[in-house]
């Protein structure tokens, strides 16, 4: 595969998101897509389209910015669904879990 840079680091399966999280989808499939979908349970988050983006299909990843506020605190799945020219997907997935909850204040 390729490397790393130093700021990436792939997300774990249950782990604990909250607020803007940094998102890097890559394409599940290692190849060019023609269009890659970010998904948030069975809710479409975003939609990236490389013929749209003048890249035609030579788009591998793209960097997305994840308000977990827009979601109840609990258990989700974040899926990354890939297209190529002949319409065929490949997809995968990872369950986090959204903790926004407001921090107690004591007097």
């Amino acid at each position: 595969g390729r490397p790393q840079r130093s700021e990436e680091r792939r997300g774990r399966e249950g782990e604990s998101v909250s607020g803007t999280v940094p998102v890097i989808l890559v394409n599940p499939s290692g190849r060019n897509f023609l269009k890659l979908e970010f998904w948030v349970d069975k809710q479409m988050e975003k939609k990236f389209d490389a013929a749209r983006e003048g890249l035609a299909d030579k788009l591998f990843e793209v960097n997305y910015q994840l308000d977990s506020r827009k979601y109840a605190d609990g258990e989700h799945i974040l899926s990354v669904r890939a297209v190529n020219m002949a319409g065929v997907y490949q997809t995968f997935a990872i369950k986090v879990l959204f903790s926004n909850q407001a921090a107690l204040k004591i007097p």
